[in-house]
């Protein structure tokens, strides 16, 4: 009877493990529907965490990617000042079109925005980490995905140590030509008006 008791209670604390190992955070980028922009337009993004499904984070990283063929990341990602940070744990991360580093893998990839606190995140809805913004430098559509972070922030953890499975919701940006202005339309139909007055004077 104690064996199966013990057993029950092993297999309780392992199911317990379980369900606090499988809980996930999200990070997601807003808007988060496609943005239309023309060339030479910027684009800001803020970058917020729901943590509510955990007890808390302890500290992590992300990388975020896009198409350096579209999109020039304007290196300027801050934290929100209401958002809770320690200097140890935070990092605006790497401009891998610009600084290429061994934790790059390759350009269009900003790597390593981290954030954490001693403390621990509090376990809450979605909390507005951050913002940063890109200008569109070539038609076309650049989708803008995240992922764990290897190095040198590395992955997430809660405060109570375990790993947290986190999940991303990225974002896509397309860039248009520049139209062009009205006043150009109507100065070249005024010269085209000109030039039919003069040939029917000659």
């Amino acid at each position: 009877m104690k064996k199966q008791i013990l057993n029950s209670c092993i297999a309780a604390a392992l199911l317990g493990l379980v369900s606090v190992n499988s809980q996930a955070a999200t990070i997601s980028l807003s808007p988060t529907s496609s943005t239309n922009i023309m060339t030479g337009d910027a684009v800001s993004f803020n970058i917020f965490v729901d943590a509510v499904d955990v007890g808390g984070i302890l500290a992590g990283g992300l990388d975020l990617f896009y198409d350096i063929g579209i999109l020039n990341y304007n290196s300027d990602f801050a934290f929100d000042p209401g958002f809770p940070t320690d200097l140890a744990f935070s990092r605006l991360g790497d401009d891998c079109a610009t600084t290429l580093t061994a934790n790059c893998s390759g350009p269009g990839e900003i790597n390593g925005i981290a954030f954490g606190n001693f403390g621990g995140l509090a376990a809450s809805g979605p909390t507005l980490v951050g913002s940063l913004s890109f200008t569109g430098i070539n038609l076309g559509t650049s989708s803008l995905a995240m992922a764990d972070n290897d190095l040198p922030a590395g992955a997430w953890f809660s405060t109570d140590g375990s790993p947290i499975v986190m999940t991303y919701d990225g974002s896509s940006v397309t860039v248009s030509a520049i139209p062009v202005p009205a006043a150009v339309w109507l100065f070249g139909s005024g010269l085209l008006g000109l030039i039919g007055v003069t040939r029917r004077r000659a």
